[in-house]
C-alpha cells in the first residue's frame, strides 16, 4: 500500500478527528514495511521540531522516550480525568516505538503542535517536482522529503529535506534561503545546487552548479562553495572535504531522468541506483567496488542494467524485494 498524505492528515490521525474509514487506512500505511522509509522521514522530521534537545544532532530514541514518559507522567492527573481515547494515544505512540525500533521517526506530535507543516514526499523510484511558495523549486529523487512552515513566505525562508533534492532558489537578498539536512546547513540567496542526504547513509554532498552557498556545520567554521565545487561531510568522522572541479551533469542528470557515469567507481554506481530504483545493494566482494564503470541510463528496467553490467564485469546478481545481492562470477 503506497500513497501520500499531507502533515494535517497526521495531526488529525494522532487527535482522534480523523474518520474511522481513513483512521485505518492511516494504521495500514504505518504497518506497511513499503512505506517504512516515507514514514521514518515523517518521524524526524517531528524529532527535529519538538523533542530535539541542543545537545543531540540526530534522532535519539531514548530522549523521545524520556520525553513521552516525563509528558505523561506530569499529565497523568488530566489524563485519567479525561477520555479513554487520550490516554491510548499516548500509550500507543510508547508501543509503537517500542515495538518498532528507531527505524521510525514519527511519535512526539502529541507534545506540541506549533505552525503547520507542509511536506512533499517521494515514493522509491519515484521523482518529484515541487515548487515552493516563493517559487524557488525543488525536484526530488527517490525517497526523499522537503518540508517548510506555512510561515515560508511571512518569516524565514528555511525548509528541511531528506534524501536527495535539487534546489533551484528565487533570488531574494533580503531574506536568505535555508536548507537543513542533519547537521548541515546551508544558506543562500538565490543559486541552484543539488544535496544528497539521505538518513541511511555515512555522508551528505552538497553540490553547487550555479551561484554561491554558505555552508554549515557545528564541527566547522562556515564554508563558501563556488560553481563547480562539491562538499563532503563524514557523518560519523564529522569530516568536511571540499572538491573542485565536478562535473555538473553527472550530479544533477537524476533529475531529467537520465542517470551518466564517467569512469565512476562501482560504489558510486550501486549508490545511485540503489537512489534510483529505491533498492539497496549488498555487494559480498568488497573489491569489486573498486571497479570503474562508464555508462548513461534513462529509464530502463532495473534487471535491465543488471545485466549490462554482468556483461561487461564478472559479476552476478540477485533481485530481492528492495535488495540487489551482488556477487564476483566464479
Amino acid at each position: 500500500m503506497k500513497e501520500d498524505f499531507d502533515y494535517r492528515r497526521l495531526k488529525e490521525y494522532w487527535a482522534g478527528k480523523l474518520p474511522p474509514e481513513e483512521a485505518e487506512d492511516m494504521r495500514r500505511f504505518f504497518s506497511d514495511p513499503e512505506n517504512r522509509e516515507k514514514v521514518s522521514a515523517f518521524m524526524e522530521l517531528l524529532w527535529d521540531e519538538n523533542l530535539h534537545h541542543s545537545g543531540e544532532a540526530d534522532f535519539n530514541e531514548q530522549i523521545v522516550l524520556k520525553g513521552i514518559y516525563k509528558t505523561i507522567e506530569h499529565k497523568k492527573e488530566r489524563i485519567l480525568k479525561s477520555s479513554r481515547p487520550v490516554f491510548m494515544r499516548y500509550a500507543a505512540v510508547v508501543l509503537l516505538i517500542l515495538g518498532l525500533g528507531s527505524g521510525l521517526y514519527f511519535a512526539r506530535d502529541f507534545i506540541r503542535s506549533g505552525n503547520q507543516n507542509i511536506i512533499f514526499s517521494s515514493n522509491a523510484g519515484e521523482r518529484k517536482h515541487v515548487v515552493l511558495p516563493d517559487g524557488s523549486e525543488v525536484w526530488l529523487n527517490s525517497h526523499s522529503y522537503v518540508s517548510y512552515k506555512e510561515s515560508l513566505l511571512s518569516a524565514k525562508r528555511k525548509v528541511r529535506m531528506r534524501g536527495e533534492a535539487f534546489f533551484m532558489v528565487t533570488p531574494d537578498k533580503d531574506k536568505p534561503f535555508e536548507v537543513e539536512c542533519g547537521p548541515v546547513e546551508i544558506i543562500v540567496t538565490g543559486t541552484r545546487f543539488n544535496v544528497t542526504a539521505y538518513p541511511s547513509e555515512e555522508r551528505i554532498i552538497t553540490t553547487l552548479t550555479e551561484g554561491k552557498i554558505l555552508l554549515n556545520t557545528q564541527a566547522h567554521r562556515p564554508v563558501a562553495l563556488s560553481p563547480g565545487q562539491q562538499a563532503v561531510f563524514e557523518k560519523n568522522e564529522k569530516l568536511l572535504t571540499i572538491r573542485t572541479n565536478v562535473p555538473a551533469e553527472r550530479v544533477i542528470s537524476w533529475k531529467d531522468n537520465r542517470l551518466v557515469f564517467r569512469n565512476e567507481s562501482l560504489q558510486s554506481v550501486f549508490e545511485s541506483l540503489g537512489h534510483w530504483y529505491g533498492v539497496t545493494f549488498d555487494v559480498r566482494d568488497s573489491s569489486l567496488l573498486s571497479i570503474h564503470y562508464t555508462a548513461t541510463i534513462t529509464d530502463e528496467p532495473l534487471e535491465e542494467i543488471l545485466t549490462l553490467l554482468s556483461h561487461t564485469i564478472d559479476i552476478t546478481y540477485d533481485i530481492e524485494p528492495a535488495k540487489v545481492v551482488i556477487n564476483r562470477e566464479k
